[in-house]
């Protein structure tokens, strides 16, 4: 618990901190804005679609906060390289792996807060900007609350893995950029390689669309539109495999390295 509280300062007291909160909070606006005209749009007239505006609307900034949040767990490693108090830290904490789980563990507290200032902003405005009735007919629906708590489970996954990918990669920008990458770049490239390899094996290529960590948190959360794909718990176990593996794998370097 020193450690965990030792961490949770250290984040709650750095400028990246704020900073990273405030890009979700812009991105999150557009996102609402996006997501409200949507909504109110002609997608009501269809059930199927309707549940779906409503799931989008009040997960609204997943996305992005996904994003934030696996950049916030790179940090919260790297900066210890980057501002040389690796040593000290792990001076004053001889245990490495601890260190690195109390890390682990104050990223994912801190990525479950931006899911509920993101959470907590959606419950409050959409009563403010959607058709009349339309944001309690939302809320009576299960689907929706299961949507936002699995969304929470996204937002503390994340950050763990950013945390492994940060001690696997010590420099902050490089592992900035391979986070970003993950999230867009790399995800691309991979649907492009499946939508191929589909038109060549059929349909059945999809199953290995979990594979990608940001489509695993998708479907996680909005759940599996297509029959074709695993169960959405499959989609959860992939996710939190690539965080404890990063983790792991991380862990190990760290525990080699010279922190010199």
């Amino acid at each position: 618990m020193r450690l965990l509280r030792a961490e949770l300062l250290k984040l709650g007291t750095t400028r990246t901190g704020w900073l990273l909160t405030a890009v979700t909070l812009v991105v999150w606006a557009g996102a609402l804005l996006v997501n409200t005209l949507l909504f109110n749009g002609e997608v009501q007239a269809d059930p199927t679609a309707l549940l779906l505006a409503q799931t989008n609307f009040y997960t609204t900034g997943q996305l992005a906060g996904m994003t934030v949040a696996l950049v916030l767990g790179t940090v919260v490693i790297t900066a210890e390289f980057q501002y040389r108090t690796a040593l000290p830290t792990f001076l004053v904490s001889p245990g490495r792996t601890a260190v690195i789980l109390a890390k682990g563990a104050a990223a994912a507290l801190g990525g479950l807060a931006l899911w509920a200032l993101t959470t907590a902003l959606n419950l409050a405005l959409g009563p403010l900007v959607l058709a009349d009735g339309m944001a309690a007919a939302a809320l009576h629906r299960p689907e929706v609350w299961t949507a936002v708590a699995l969304n929470g489970a996204t937002f503390a996954v994340w950050p763990v893995l950013g945390v492994g990918l940060g001690a696997l990669v010590r420099h902050q920008a490089g592992a900035a950029a391979a986070a970003l990458g993950i999230n867009f770049a790399g995800t691309l490239a991979l649907v492009a390689g499946l939508a191929g390899l589909t038109e060549l094996v059929g349909h059945r290529a999809l199953e290995w669309a979990t594979l990608i960590p940001s489509l695993a948190s998708f479907l996680l959360v909005f759940g599996v539109p297509d029959p074709g794909l695993p169960p959405r718990w499959v989609a959860g176990v992939v996710l939190v495999g690539y965080a404890v593996a990063a983790l792991a794998l991380g862990t190990a370097l760290v525990r080699r390295r010279d922190l010199g």
